[in-house]
């Protein structure tokens, strides 16, 4: 996992550099810079909007007592939508508009679900809550008592 992050952080400013470079080229330097502050501008108003609708939808779902998964993984996403977005490039500016998309928001958010363990406490101390296994979204309900320790 480390050796592709790394490959990642490598690779991708060297493209977007030689994009950005082309892009000048064409365009000019004034129009490019432009387009990179406008681009993050709309895009963080777009992942706000889209953050707002989504915790929402979390809200509604805690209040009908279901646990909003979905919502939070979506909300991951949003969140990576929103730094590639401020993130001067062309590259992660595409990519931060594409997990905008809702069906390209929700399928990935679904497939992070698929991959996540969430662990709700119910009760007070460390040991109020049961862990799930991935992917699986469970409650729990807590039950009242007192102990005493005998050694």
């Amino acid at each position: 996992m480390f050796g592709r992050l790394f490959l990642l952080f490598l690779i991708v400013p060297f493209v977007e550099i030689t994009l950005l470079i082309k892009l000048g080229g064409m365009i000019g330097v004034v129009p490019t810079i432009a387009l990179m502050i406008i681009t993050a501008v709309i895009g963080a108003r777009l992942v706000r909007q889209a953050g707002f609708s989504t915790w929402m939808e979390a809200q509604r779902r805690m209040a009908a007592g279901e646990m909003p998964g979905q919502q939070i993984c979506e909300g991951l996403v949003l969140l990576s939508a929103g730094v590639m977005l401020v993130t001067p490039g062309l590259l992660t500016d595409i990519a931060g508009i594409a997990l905008l998309l809702p069906s390209v928001r929700r399928k990935l958010a679904a497939q992070l679900g698929k991959r996540m363990v969430v662990q709700t406490v119910a009760g007070t101390g460390p040991m109020g809550g049961q862990q799930g296994q991935p992917g699986q979204y469970r409650e729990h309900s807590t039950i009242d008592g007192e102990f005493e320790r005998k050694d």
